[in-house]
């Protein structure tokens, strides 16, 4: 289970970007698979939840 939070938190640096080419190299070493397809679908299906969320905030506002 270590290894899929680890996986994790390598996904969510590489969404926003900061991942080292070090850090990089060693989950293809010694990652999973299927660490980095499951925690990409879930780091993705929550960017879109929370953007559709702030679309409504916003749309909400803009009524009123």
């Amino acid at each position: 289970m270590n290894s899929f939070f680890s996986a994790m938190r390598s996904t969510l640096s590489s969404f926003l970007g900061v991942q080292s080419e070090k850090q990089r190299e060693e989950d293809f070493t010694n990652g999973k698979p299927i660490h980095f397809i499951a925690s990409g679908l879930i780091l993705a299906a929550a960017f879109v939840v929370v953007v559709m969320l702030v679309v409504e905030g916003v749309l909400a506002l803009a009524q009123k």
